[in-house]
């Protein structure tokens, strides 16, 4: 789950370089920008790079940078595809030096309006950016972080943890040092075990101040319409018309990765106040940490103070799989 080294992040911006070169040298006038987790520092080691290309043409050129960065070996034939019946045609590579997985757009500024926004939120929500970096991992450790697989893409899972630290986290998002324990249980509960995925989606409402940020809501969704299947529609903030969810089609199994998730977590773990369980000379009791018929001890999380059984919960998500 670690965040990237400075040597990483070196060939990253060394397979930025390569593949904007041969953008240059195609069309000398285009513009290459950076979107995505790349662009927000809310990246893991193992994601993508997300380009986009600006410039004028009669139809987007995929094809024709797809066959350049081959024909430059930045890529190979075998590790190069074009996907021009998405609803966003990009080109998919894996640089051949290193192994990392590009993916490129031409003429579209969602990507960076939503990174710009993510940015936004991160910095008024400071608890969201290992919780963002948690998930991420998690949800790839089980294949569900993919959307052409039915999984959750990175931005809609942001949205997600922002939606839950704005209505579900008691202010706890807004503290810099607040408990990461307590937060991933409460989020893994809540998305696990209390949201009606057949009636509600998440909205965002505009800010009337322009400096202020969005806040979200819960909407409830059209009787007898297609949208009631197993989904949870989640609305752009920064284009109110776009389910970012829509094509997380396997949503079910995301939803019973949390709730497993929880359910063994807290079997494991009770959370209480920082001197709840201590007596007048500030010794621990067992009382409330003995279960399973006394052979194991429960690890207590403490809301406003981190302690080692933070990093025994941490730990021990990543190794929690459904049976």
């Amino acid at each position: 789950m670690a965040a990237p080294t400075a040597e990483e992040s070196e060939v990253r911006s060394q397979v930025i370089a390569k593949v904007t070169n041969v953008i240059k040298s195609l069309w000398p006038h285009a513009t290459v920008d950076i979107f995505g987790s790349y662009r927000t520092n809310l990246y893991l080691p193992s994601c993508d790079i997300d380009l986009v290309v600006f410039g004028k043409w009669p139809t987007k050129p995929l094809f024709t940078l797809k066959d350049a960065l081959v024909a430059k070996n930045v890529t190979t034939e075998e590790n190069a595809r074009v996907i021009d019946k998405a609803t966003v045609p990009i080109i998919k590579i894996i640089d051949t030096s290193s192994n990392i997985k590009v993916d490129i757009a031409f003429n579209t500024a969602n990507g960076l309006n939503s990174a710009d926004q993510i940015s936004k939120f991160v910095s008024t929500y400071p608890s969201a950016k290992p919780l963002i970096l948690l998930m991420k991992h998690y949800l790839a450790q089980r294949d569900l972080n993919e959307v052409y697989s039915g999984g959750v893409s990175s931005y809609g899972l942001m949205l997600m943890i922002i939606s839950f630290l704005q209505l579900h986290a008691r202010g706890d998002g807004l503290v810099k040092d607040a408990n990461l324990g307590v937060l991933l249980l409460e989020f893994l509960e809540h998305y696990g075990c209390h949201v009606n995925y057949h009636k509600v989606g998440i909205e965002f409402l505009k800010a009337d101040n322009s400096d202020d940020i969005p806040q979200s809501q819960y909407f409830r969704r059209p009787e007898q319409t297609a949208y009631n299947t197993f989904s949870l529609p989640i609305m752009d903030p920064c284009s109110p018309e776009n389910d970012i969810m829509r094509g997380s089609f396997n949503l079910f199994s995301v939803q019973m990765a949390f709730k497993h998730s929880f359910k063994v977590l807290t079997n494991e773990i009770y959370i209480g106040n920082v001197y709840d369980d201590e007596d007048e000379d500030g010794n621990r009791s067992n009382e409330d940490e003995q279960s399973n018929n006394g052979k194991s001890t429960k690890h207590k999380l403490v809301k406003n103070k981190t302690t080692s059984d933070d990093f025994y919960l941490l730990s021990k998500i990543m190794d929690i799989r459904c049976r």
